[in-house]
């Protein structure tokens, strides 16, 4: 009825103490092709980053800051199911005046992220915007500057643009 698409949360482990051969089983099950849902994906993606800096062994569990960050993203996780994505971009039944690509790039001391959305204005005045597609990377662990990331989030950006271009 709506004309949208919903995600189905993947079935995770139920270890109060997760091992990091769990969480990165459970990463695994949560993929995103498109970026949709890099706002949630992301944490992960520090997370691991997290893990691996304490050379953890596969079976060992974690410490109790990170199973705290593991529990809380996935109780939040079930929220997914609850944001539709439109199926289309435009109106089919409006006469479009025109149709613009905006990007949008971000970066911190911890991740980089681009996003692309479709804003569609059309001759009666209305106007509609669509997330189209989004990335995130982790910031790599030889520290760079807060500058040198942001040339990253728009070398993510560019790339981005470029693909959803010649997509739609």
């Amino acid at each position: 009825q709506t004309d949208t698409l919903h995600v189905a949360t993947p079935d995770l482990c139920n270890e109060d103490l997760p091992t990091k051969r769990q969480v990165l089983s459970d990463v695994a099950r949560t993929f995103d092709v498109l970026g949709w849902f890099s706002p949630v994906t992301i944490k992960l993606k520090i997370l691991l980053q997290s893990i691996w800096r304490l050379h953890l062994e596969w079976d060992q569990t974690l410490p109790e800051d990170l199973v705290h960050i593991w529990k809380s993203w996935r109780a939040q996780l079930p929220k997914l199911t609850s944001h539709p994505i439109p199926r289309v971009y435009h109106t089919p039944y409006k006469k479009r005046r025109s149709v613009q690509l905006h990007g949008f790039s971000d970066a911190s001391n911890l991740a980089y992220a681009g996003a692309v959305y479709i804003r569609t204005m059309y001759e009666d005045t209305t106007t509609t915007t669509a997330l189209v597609t989004a990335k995130t990377k982790v910031a790599p662990l030889s520290p760079l500057t807060i500058p040198k990331l942001e040339l990253c989030g728009a070398l993510l950006l560019s790339k981005l643009l470029a693909n959803a271009q010649e997509a739609l």
